[in-house]
């Protein structure tokens, strides 16, 4: 069945292979068509598009969390190989995922640029092809002392060279150079301080 409003127009097309009808479409100018297909037996068609604004175009249903699945490749609905970008719960999800025959596929994220995290709203780290880095200077940790990584593999390690005696972290050692003598030092978890080379 098909919906014509003008002879220069697009047409509105319904697909009425199945009953009830499982598409609808548009076919342009060129004679291309292009599909909104409804999975099941019974139309879900049932989201809204709307104008948020001049250039912002969103998508909702009250408070039914909303997601697109993009395929790599589709056998059925058991055997998939699907990116899904979206609201899972609460979630805000950007992933890759299979199902069946499908093939667990990689995630790239590419920029031109520098690559920004703002977690908490927060512009905190940011990433070129051969750093990464706090984006204000002595601002921000890696790890905490109940969530640790469990090594670091690195070809050297560079301190500041001066910093007046850190505090005191039980359970922990710190290893700085002292701004009162420019010497290296370790402070243990028990506040002793040892020095492991002298700035001669």
């Amino acid at each position: 069945m098909t919906l014509r409003i003008t002879a220069d127009s697009p047409q509105f097309l319904l697909d009425d292979t199945y009953t009830p009808p499982r598409a609808v479409g548009i076919k342009q100018g060129d004679g291309s068509e292009v599909f909104f297909t409804f999975v099941g037996s019974q139309p879900a068609f049932n989201y809204n598009l709307v104008a948020i604004s001049a250039d912002i175009i969103g998508q909702r249903r009250t408070t039914n969390a909303q997601r697109y699945w993009w395929y790599n490749t589709y056998t059925d609905d058991s055997n998939y190989e699907v990116g899904q970008v979206g609201f899972s719960g609460n979630t805000f999800v950007f992933q890759a995922f299979s199902s069946g025959t499908g093939v667990a596929r990689n995630v790239k994220i590419q920029a031109g640029g520098v690559i920004t995290f703002s977690p908490q709203d927060n512009s905190s780290w940011g990433m070129s092809a051969d750093l990464m880095y706090p984006v204000d200077d002595v601002a921000a940790d890696i790890g905490t002392t109940t969530s640790r990584l469990r090594n670091v593999y690195a070809q050297g390690m560079v301190l500041v060279d001066g910093i007046t005696a850190p505090s005191t972290v039980a359970g922990h050692a710190v290893i700085y150079v002292d701004t009162a003598d420019g010497d290296l030092k370790i402070k243990f978890g028990d506040g002793t301080v040892k020095t492991i080379v002298v700035d001669t």
